[in-house]
């Protein structure tokens, strides 16, 4: 048996699942429906992200700024080792979690590579969704 992504605390039931019954309950997610934001991220922010300075993109790999803009508890922006995949994972994992934070594949922004975080879907209060209708008005209007 392995334990939840999601808590950490209950076990998985369904060798299939990626999450145990109390947090399906609650009506989390499962990981493999939070990956579907990963369209957004690269239809959207990345395409934003491209067109910002470096200061701006120093700022998105703070934890200060990504949590007041996006709500995220982690930074938006993770730079790159670039020393292969393995590495990568090491990476893209926050403290002691089995549960990748950041997509594992980096971005090239601005001559750098980045993991992006992938949590859009748990930010408290959908900043992060209303953040991206934000940036598609935006970017409409330019």
């Amino acid at each position: 048996m392995k334990k939840c992504s999601k808590c950490e605390v209950n076990y998985v039931t369904n060798a299939n699942d990626e999450i145990c019954e109390v947090c399906k309950n609650k009506g989390i997610k499962e990981k493999k429906q939070v990956d579907d934001n990963k369209a957004s991220v690269e239809q959207v922010l990345l395409p934003f992200l491209r067109n910002q300075p470096k200061q701006v993109i120093d700022k998105f790999t703070t934890k200060e700024v990504s949590f007041d803009l996006f709500g995220l508890h982690h930074p938006l922006l993770v730079k790159c080792s670039q020393l292969g995949k393995e590495r990568c994972k090491k990476e893209v994992v926050v403290g002691n979690s089995s549960t990748y934070r950041y997509y594992i594949e980096p971005y090239e922004i601005n001559g750098q590579m980045y993991h992006i975080c992938s949590q859009w879907a748990n930010c408290l209060g959908n900043n992060s969704k209303n953040a991206f209708e934000l940036i598609k008005l935006i970017s409409s209007k330019i």
